[in-house]
């Protein structure tokens, strides 16, 4: 069934005016929802209209979201944001400056507030309630969003650049715009894409997106700049649709190639990463849910969770979010919940965990699955320079690493754990490896498959060595999550105590403390800060 739904110019204030006018045609129409573009209260607004607002006497018609535009939010509003659950009164919810929801109707939005600033800086320091009502963006806080694979509407304060490429009805003399944005809107295709416009209406022209395997149709977006409410030349400022998320998107006659086919692979400008987005430890589908033992004929599993309930996606919203130690381009890293490793452990120059995940920005079971030849390549490269970079910082300190991955086509999201090991002890992980394989599973590991399509396995690679070491999977075959940790653990001399990780999680002090000592280790080596 389709749904209707409503989308407002920048209003700057004028809630006398919008809000009877949407009333007239939500009575009309019945609309979803509507959502609120660029400055929703202006540059000055008035202190008795805000709090006539927040007591309920403007009403608000009907469901009403908004994000950040180019000013700072009302104090009284952040205040009645913060204490009430992103409602600043009936019916008008704030989607945060960066955000992802999912609507009753299934409708999935996506928001980015505020204008991009590459010399925006952030420290270790730096907590994301500072900054989450600021009207500035870095481009590694888009970054968080790429994970959500399916997008219906995402709505912007700036336009993305380039977005005039291919187009025929481009606005005369329109430059800039924000590449984070571009990037973004190029990743997660969405049906429409609204920005305010300013003076200006703009409806450009239907572009195609790219297909991607497993693919059989075209993926098109619409793109609408909608003029600020009450603009001098009259400009539409109302736009309505109906969207039926069950229906694939439309093939238009008049539609053009994707405008930001180039955007993707070119250097970022420097910029600190934002403390803040989350974290965690074994994540296939079999940690979510298992068949019944003995088989129950006919049963079947739940299917595994999306982006908005996976805890290795940035878009998921209850964030961990002071376990991030950085952002790149296409993945990020973190420290790991209940970390195997610590002080006991570590050589004496290690005074922190170590134990660090590298994670893609895709939600994906396993690297190769990743659909966009550009975004598998690009990902698949940027981890491996994490990885080397964590190597190379803990030699410094009298370490190697030993880094181990569960690729399994039915998991959830991919990801790498890197575990420091005394440098001493290196030569005895293969062979602690080998036994446990035997004991376990009656067989032994092989030298690492370079194949575009590898199938499931069980691989590790010890810093230093030329390649990896696999141990091959059916597809259906039991195999412990724990399996690489409680091997390692043995190699550490911890003990079968710190075999799983839900034993040796910290207090949130303590989490906070070792991934600060580790970005400050790992500053130096951390390319992200450079690009």
């Amino acid at each position: 069934m389709a749904s209707k739904i409503i989308v407002v110019g920048a209003i700057h204030g004028r809630f006398s005016e919008v809000f009877p006018k949407l009333a007239a045609l939500h009575a009309k129409n019945n609309f979803s929802f509507a959502i609120l573009l660029g400055d929703v209260f202006g540059a000055s607004p008035d202190s008795l209209t805000i709090d006539a607002l927040i007591r309920n006497e403007i009403p608000v018609p009907l469901l009403t979201y908004f994000t950040l535009g180019t000013l700072s939010l009302p104090s009284a509003v952040t205040d009645r944001i913060e204490n009430n659950n992103g409602e600043v009164c009936e019916n008008l919810f704030f989607l945060g400056k960066k955000g992802s929801i999912k609507t009753s109707e299934g409708i999935r939005i996506v928001a980015v507030g505020g204008s991009h600033d590459p010399n925006l800086i952030t420290t270790a320091d730096t907590k994301e309630a500072q900054t989450q009502y600021l009207p500035f963006y870095t481009a590694a806080e888009v970054n968080t969003l790429k994970g959500v694979n399916t997008v219906d509407i995402l709505i912007s304060n700036e336009w993305p650049a380039g977005v005039e490429r291919n187009s025929a009805t481009a606005p005369a003399g329109r430059k800039g715009g924000s590449k984070p944005i571009a990037d973004l809107a190029h990743q997660l295709r969405p049906r429409y894409h609204f920005v305010p416009g300013g003076e200006k209406f703009w409806e450009r022209e239907p572009y195609r997106n790219e297909i991607r395997k497993g693919e059989s149709g075209e993926r098109i977006s619409r793109f609408y700049a909608l003029g600020d409410w009450g603009n001098a030349g009259k400009q539409k400022a109302i736009f309505a649709f109906s969207l039926n998320i069950a229906e694939p998107t439309t093939t238009a006659t008049t539609s053009t190639a994707c405008p930001y086919a180039d955007t993707r692979g070119t250097k970022r400008p420097a910029e600190e990463n934002p403390n803040g987005t989350f974290f965690w430890g074994d994540h296939t589908s079999q940690h979510h849910y298992h068949k019944r033992r003995g088989g129950g004929r006919g049963h079947q599993p739940r299917p595994p969770p999306g982006p908005e309930s996976c805890f290795f996606c940035l878009s998921y919203p209850q964030l961990e979010k002071h376990l991030i130690v950085s952002i790149g381009s296409e993945s990020y890293l973190t420290t790991a919940k209940g970390p195997l490793t610590s002080t006991a452990t570590n050589p004496e120059k290690l005074s922190f965990s170590g134990h660090i995940l590298v994670i893609p920005f895709s939600h994906t079971p396993t690297l190769p699955l990743i659909e966009d030849d550009e975004t598998r390549k690009n990902t698949i490269s940027e981890m491996r320079r994490y990885k080397l970079a964590i190597e190379k910082m803990l030699s410094t300190r009298d370490c190697g690493a030993v880094t181990f991955e569960i690729r399994r086509r039915n998991g959830i999201h991919a990801h790498w754990q890197v575990v420091p090991v005394a440098t001493e002890l290196l030569e005895s992980v293969d062979a602690a490896f080998e036994a446990a394989a035997g004991e376990g599973l009656g067989r032994g590991f092989e030298d690492e498959e370079k194949s575009e399509e590898p199938g499931d396995a069980f691989t590790y690679w010890i810093s230093g060595a030329e390649r990896g070491r696999e141990l091959k999977l059916g597809a259906n075959e039991y195999f412990d999550l724990q399996f690489g940790r409680r091997v390692l653990a043995g190699v550490l001399g911890t003990g079968r105590e710190r075999g799983n990780w839900r034993d040796c999680v910290l207090g949130i002090e303590e989490e906070s403390n070792d991934a600060t000592m580790f970005k400050e280790a790992f500053a130096e080596f951390d390319f992200s800060l450079e690009e």
